[in-house]
């Protein structure tokens, strides 16, 4: 099942949420990702596909690099500020995959 519609309105439990660059947008990420992980079945994953600071674009181009995207990205998150907000939501990352030009966290 594909649904598009408010967080708000996320009910019942799913075995995969994604969120495809769109978590960085977000203005509130820890309460986001906090009811995001309480609608993860007890297996489920999360993904979140985001530029990353510290990816080898960012040190490439720095202040150049397009993906900052100002002011529409309201955080440009590291690996450090994922791992924080997904502990506070007891999760972990499972992985890092960087793509070249985005980063896909799972």
């Amino acid at each position: 099942m594909v649904k598009k519609e408010p967080l708000a309105n996320l009910g019942g439990e799913f075995d995969l949420i994604i969120r495809h660059h769109s978590f960085e947008h977000m203005d509130r990420p820890r309460e986001v990702l906090s009811t995001l992980a309480a609608h993860l079945a007890p297996d489920g994953r999360l993904l979140i596909r985001i530029p990353l600071a510290g990816s080898c674009a960012w040190r490439k181009y720095g202040a150049f690099w397009a993906n900052l995207d100002a002011p529409r990205h309201l955080y440009l998150h590291t690996p450090t500020s994922l791992a924080r907000l997904a502990a506070g939501a007891d999760m972990t990352i499972e992985s890092i995959v960087y793509d070249l030009q985005y980063t896909r966290l799972i």
